[in-house]
């Protein structure tokens, strides 16, 4: 449970961190397009010594769009990771109550084989033998019922 927990928080942690870059990568959109905007008019031409100077600009806006780009992708995929583990910790929720309910039917299963063996509660049904045949099938299954639901309670 203590790790089930564990899990939840760190996946919020990212949520949160991704929400974050997500921000950042807006607000560098938002700089993009004042400075495009900005080469395009011909603002701050006055502050410019030449062309060279244009021509770095030019080239920052570049690589602040493919920087941009590229956080674009990682948010993507990380996005993708993050359904993708919320979707194997319902699966691993689901397949604990599974296990919980495969062992409790085991547990029944075993009472009632041990009943039906030590006691002979089945006597008045069947035969002796067959009732003692019927318990020993149902502490075996009874077993294997909570062994497997003990696989299924395993993190």
């Amino acid at each position: 449970m203590g790790q089930e927990r564990k899990g939840e928080e760190e996946i919020k942690r990212l949520m949160t961190k991704l929400g974050h870059a997500l921000a950042d990568r807006d607000r560098a959109d938002s700089a993009i397009r004042k400075l495009r905007e900005a080469l395009s008019r011909g603002e701050g031409s006055e502050e410019r010594q030449g062309p060279e100077e244009e021509k770095e600009l030019k080239e920052l806006l570049k690589r602040l769009e493919e920087t941009r780009d590229e956080v674009d992708e990682l948010l993507a995929r990380a996005s993708s990771t993050l359904e993708k583990l919320r979707a194997i910790s319902l699966w691993r929720r689901l397949a604990a109550v599974f296990g919980g309910i495969l062992i409790f039917i085991g547990a029944m299963a075993i009472t009632t084989g041990l009943f039906a063996l030590f006691l002979g509660i089945l006597s008045g049904i069947m035969a002796p033998e067959v009732a003692e045949v019927v318990g020993a099938v149902a502490i075996g299954l009874g077993a294997l019922l909570v062994l497997s639901g003990f696989a299924h309670q395993l993190p």
